[in-house]
C-alpha cells in the first residue's frame, strides 16, 4: 500500500483530512516541513481563530494546552521527565507516541520548550494570547526565555535570581500580569522590563528589590511584601506622584509589612507629603480594587481599604486616598478632582 501524498490531493480534501486529526497530530504534522506548515495553516484559520489563548504548564513536566472560547481544553504538546538512579530520561508524547532521552535534571525540558515554542508560534501566530505557568524545583536559571507572553506566573524553588528574572522580562515585555512567589536574590537591572508590567504581584521581601520596584514602576497595580521601608521611601513615592514626576498610570499599589512599621514619625511623613484628612461632614470613603491571583484575568478578588487621608496631584487635582499603618502601605488613585471626591464624601 502506497502512503497518501496530502499535497496531491484536492483543497477540500487536504482540509476535511486535517479538520479530522487532533491539534497534537496536526502540531506534529507541521513540523515536517515548511510547505507543510503553510499548507495547515491555510487550511485551518477556521479553527485556529476558535482558539481563545494557549497555556503554557512548566513544571518537572511540559504541557502546552489550547483553551477555545467554548472553555474547551485540547492537549498540543507533553512532555513528562522520569528518574531513576541509572539515567533520568524525559519522555515526550505526540499522537499517543513517546520517545526518550537521557537528560540531567530539567536541561532538556527548558530546550525542548524552547525548540518547539518557535514552530508552536509560527504556525499559530504571535497574535493569540499566551500564559505561562511555571514552577521549578531546580535552579532559577532554569526559567525558559519565551517571546510574546500576555500573563505570566513564576515560582523557581527555593530561589531565583534578579538576572534571572529580567532575562525572562526582556523577552516578554508589557505583560498583563506577572506574578513571581519565589524568592529573589541580588537586584534588578535599573531598565529592568519587570517595572514596565502592567500588574505585578512580587511575594518578596528583599527590601532593596522592592524599593526599586517602587521607584520605577510605570504599571496600573503593584502588590508587594517587605521587611523594611524607611519614612523617606515612602516621602519620595507619594511626592514623585503628586508632582507628576512618575507613576502617572498608577491606579493602587499596596504594600504589606513583613514585621510591624515604625508609625512614631508618622506626623513627619504626613506633613512631608501633604496629607489632607477629611472632616467630620464626611463620610470615610472606601477605596474599591481587583487582584488577580493567577493567570485568568477574570479570576479576582475584590479588596478595599477605608482611609480618611488623602493627597492631591498638582497638575489635575486627582485625589489618591492613602492608608498607612503597622501592617500595610496602600494608595489608591481615584478617577475624581478634589472638589469631585468631597461632593462624593459627603454626608447625606
Amino acid at each position: 500500500m502506497k502512503p497518501m501524498k496530502l499535497f496531491c490531493l484536492p483543497y477540500l480534501i487536504q482540509k476535511h483530512i486535517l479538520d479530522s486529526m487532533d491539534l497534537q497530530s496536526i502540531f506534529l504534522l507541521s513540523l515536517c516541513s515548511k510547505r507543510m506548515k503553510n499548507c495547515i495553516a491555510s487550511r485551518q484559520t477556521v479553527r485556529f481563530n476558535k482558539i481563545k489563548y494557549f497555556h503554557f504548564q512548566i513544571r518537572s513536566m511540559i504541557c502546552i494546552e489550547a483553551v477555545y472560547f467554548d472553555g474547551t481544553v485540547e492537549v498540543i504538546f507533553e512532555m513528562y521527565p522520569t528518574t531513576s538512579a541509572v539515567k533520568r530520561l524525559c519522555i515526550s508524547s505526540l499522537i499517543g507516541l513517546s520517545y526518550t532521552k537521557r537528560a540531567p535534571k530539567s536541561t532538556l525540558t527548558w530546550r525542548a520548550l524552547i525548540q518547539h515554542s518557535k514552530p508552536f508560534k509560527i504556525l499559530f501566530g504571535n497574535e493569540k494570547e499566551y500564559r505561562v505557568d511555571m514552577f521549578s524545583r531546580y535552579d532559577g536559571d532554569s526559567i525558559p526565555r519565551l517571546h510574546n507572553i500576555r500573563s505570566s506566573c513564576v515560582w523557581s524553588y527555593p530561589t531565583t535570581t534578579g538576572k534571572t528574572v529580567d532575562s525572562f522580562c526582556s523577552e516578554s515585555p508589557n505583560q498583563d500580569f506577572f506574578q513571581v512567589l519565589s524568592a529573589i536574590n541580588g537586584q534588578l537591572d535599573e531598565n529592568s522590563k519587570l517595572y514596565g508590567m502592567k500588574t505585578i504581584d512580587v511575594g518578596e521581601d528583599n527590601s532593596g528589590l522592592v524599593l526599586d520596584i517602587i521607584r520605577r514602576f510605570t504599571g496600573t497595580h503593584a502588590f508587594l511584601r517587605t521587611s523594611e521601608l524607611s519614612n523617606s521611601d515612602i516621602i519620595e513615592f507619594v511626592n514623585r506622584w503628586k508632582s507628576n514626576e512618575a507613576f502617572e498610570s498608577l491606579e493602587v499599589l499596596v504594600v504589606r509589612f513583613n514585621h510591624q512599621f515604625n508609625l512614631s514619625n508618622r506626623i513627619e511623613i504626613e506633613n512631608s507629603i501633604g496629607i489632607r484628612e477629611l472632616s467630620s461632614e464626611n463620610n470615610a470613603p472606601e477605596f474599591h480594587y481587583k487582584r488577580r491571583y493567577n493567570l485568568d484575568p477574570n479570576d479576582f478578588f475584590s479588596h478595599s481599604f477605608v482611609s480618611n487621608s488623602y493627597v492631591v496631584r498638582d497638575h489635575d487635582q486627582r485625589v489618591a486616598s492613602v492608608l498607612l499603618n503597622e501592617e500595610t502601605f496602600s494608595i489608591g488613585i481615584w478617577n475624581l478632582t478634589e472638589n469631585e471626591f468631597l461632593e462624593k464624601c459627603l454626608k447625606s
